[in-house]
């Protein structure tokens, strides 16, 4: 016979303990990616902790044998903190969101950390008593589950409502990530796009082998990847400033922060930097993770004097074209609906948020202004009746 019972983990110390059972869980679960890791929620919680308070749930499994009870064996982590927020100049929120998000940071593919092993009622069992104690813990104010696999285990539970008490839950739009399978070859790769994908890839290849003094090349060393990452920051910010915005690589937090995680990664050989180049200048980077059979398309930059040569179509082409002969199973480019991105990846998944406001002026407050948006979009209704 076995039971399930969960415990509380506020302490970076006990933090650094769940190391090798998260890392045992993780592995082999495809709902899971390198954003829910030990390692990317351990740096991020260095980088951006110092403002919050850990709150991870680890759920253990205790077997009874002729009275006796084994040792706990960790079958599931739930990775959260609580953050300090305001709902409006006068509401206090602490609100619990996942582990490696929040400040400047926003991954996809949430979710908590429970094995695979093909057992689903097991697997559903474990994420009901995570989330049956973190709903029944007190000190939040609300949960704020962003940004979870549509049709994972947690997010089917999440959205189904019955694991929340009284008060307010909210649903996020959805939110689409382009990807595909990879196939044997490139000549597969390219039959699968549209004619129109397929005419523009072959351009740029073309485009690619008649310049002078363009190289290409991917760098996976951790001294490589990081002199890469620098040149990746200084080409996104120029690129932007052109456009006149400001870019993601904008806080010192945010690039030490991605600094760490490189250094980590790269010694693991999960960083790929595709660096292109016009004679010895970089002029252009891509920063991408290859974790499992998979190759994750992450940030992009390159000097907007070389927009002719079309430098981020290049390198996107260019890390497919070794994915294939590396034998991975998937690109994904992450959340963003960007028609280029489904000129490569032309399947898409999507994530979604679930909140859920404690009974109080808070739940008071969203349902209050959920019930105003309905009123408003009847009266858009009931107006464009009357016009017509």
């Amino acid at each position: 016979m076995t039971s399930l019972s969960c415990r509380l983990v506020t302490t970076i110390a006990g933090l650094q303990s769940l190391q090798a059972d998260w890392d045992r869980l993780h592995v082999g679960n495809p709902e899971l990616t390198m954003f829910n890791s030990w390692t990317w929620c351990f740096q991020w919680w260095q980088s951006y902790g110092d403002e919050h308070r850990l709150h991870v749930i680890v759920c253990t499994r205790e077997s009874v044998a002729d009275g006796e009870a084994s040792s706990d064996e960790v079958v599931g982590i739930a990775p959260l903190y609580i953050a300090r927020h305001r709902a409006s100049k006068v509401l206090r929120n602490d609100s619990v969101l996942f582990l490696g998000s929040g400040g400047d940071t926003s991954p996809d593919y949430h979710n908590f950390i429970v094995g695979c092993k093909g057992d689903v009622a097991e697997t559903g069992k474990i994420h009901e008593a995570l989330i049956k104690f973190l709903v029944t813990q007190a000190g939040y104010d609300s949960l704020a589950l962003g940004d979870m696999l549509v049709g994972s285990t947690l997010h089917g539970l999440a959205t189904s409502h019955q694991q929340f008490g009284p008060g307010a839950v909210r649903l996020e739009a959805p939110k689409a990530i382009s990807y595909t399978p990879l196939p044997k070859t490139m000549t597969a790769y390219r039959q699968g796009l549209s004619r129109n994908s397929r005419k523009h890839l072959k351009r740029r290849k073309k485009r690619m082998e008649e310049a002078r003094d363009l190289g290409i090349e991917i760098v996976t060393s951790t001294d490589a990847t990081l002199n890469a990452f620098e040149s990746l920051v200084g080409l996104h910010l120029a690129r932007w400033q052109d456009k006149g915005q400001i870019g993601t690589f904008r806080t010192e937090r945010y690039l030490q922060f991605h600094r760490g995680i490189i250094r980590q990664f790269s010694a693991q050989g999960n960083i790929w930097m595709v660096v292109l180049r016009h004679a010895n200048t970089i002029i252009g980077v891509e920063y991408l993770f290859r974790y499992g059979k998979r190759l994750f398309f992450f940030q992009t930059g390159f000097s907007p004097d070389y927009n002719h040569l079309a430098p981020g179509h290049l390198m996107i082409a260019h890390a497919i074209e070794k994915a294939i002969e590396e034998g991975l199973a998937e690109i994904d480019l992450l959340k963003g609906e960007y028609d280029y991105k489904q000129s490569y990846a032309p399947l898409t998944r999507y994530t979604q948020g679930v909140f859920w406001y404690r009974p109080g002026p808070l739940s008071l407050n969203i349902k209050l202004r959920s019930w105003l948006g309905r009123q408003r979009d009847r009266l858009k209704i009931v107006a464009g009746a009357a016009a017509r």
